[in-house]
């Protein structure tokens, strides 16, 4: 048992010198080439606040909430087809269990699967069936980054402007 002991103490010792000199390289690294560390701390710093700042699917579905909200509050006068649509289909997938999250680390991908996490039938579960990668960008709803889900807010940009109302009109003039 002493032995034992005595080799996990030998060990932590030997863990703990290296580290030590790694560290103690590094920042004469630091010192001889300042230009390298600027760019590797800049990246390291930027990288590490786009994975602090990375939606989940909580953010995901609290933004869809949201939107489906303020579409619901506008009459159907005034509210935006091109929302409305891409609001329907992504509530219609997300009931139907097939919205799928892909961690970048750095940002998110929400896509669509052909069945639900918890379906067991052969289709679902056999890995020649399952979505090709060569055709998965046909399947992204929406990027997230730094906090927000674009598409959904690009598609939320004019929701009450309903553009189909004033086709076909002209324009008066002014007075």
């Amino acid at each position: 048992m002493t032995k034992f002991l005595k080799n996990i103490g030998n060990y932590v010792h030997g863990l703990g010198v290296d580290y030590k000199n790694a560290v103690k390289d590094i920042f004469i690294d630091a010192k001889n080439y300042p230009l390298r560390a600027t760019v590797y701390i800049t990246t390291l710093t930027c990288a590490t606040y786009a994975w602090s700042k990375n939606p989940d699917e909580n953010d995901f579905d609290k933004s869809l909430l949201d939107a489906s909200n303020d579409l619901v509050l506008l009459s159907d006068a005034v509210r935006n087809p091109d929302s409305e649509a891409f609001i329907r289909r992504v509530t219609v997938l997300r009931n139907e269990g097939v919205l799928r999250r892909m961690n970048l680390l750095v940002g998110s991908v929400m896509w669509w699967d052909n069945y639900d996490k918890d379906v067991a039938m052969y289709d679902a579960q056999c890995d020649h069936l399952k979505v090709k990668w060569r055709n998965f960008q046909e399947r992204i709803l929406d990027v997230g980054f730094h906090g927000r889900w674009w598409y959904l807010n690009k598609a939320m940009e004019d929701y009450d402007i309903n553009y189909k109302e004033w086709e076909g009109r002209e324009a008066e003039p002014m007075k």
